[in-house]
């Protein structure tokens, strides 16, 4: 065993944040097996913690001030 990974899974979408691909100082996200496959490591040293990723956020906050609009106009 390599050691664990803690890692952010989108609630939604099932996406992965990786905060170590490529040394960027911004937040990549992709799938558990492009996550996988770039560190080199199983699914068994995984251990996932939901959170939202940004396109996800927006998609959510934008349904929101839709739903808010429908209920300002009844």
């Amino acid at each position: 065993m390599a050691g664990l990974h803690f890692v952010f899974s989108c609630a939604v979408c099932r996406k992965i944040r990786d905060d170590h691909w490529d040394g960027a100082n911004e937040q990549a996200w992709c799938s558990l097996v492009d996550f996988l496959r770039r560190h080199q490591t199983h699914a068994e040293d995984v251990i996932l913690s939901e959170c939202y990723c940004p396109d996800c956020t927006l998609s959510y906050d934008r349904l929101m001030r839709y739903g808010q609009a429908q209920l300002d106009f009844m």
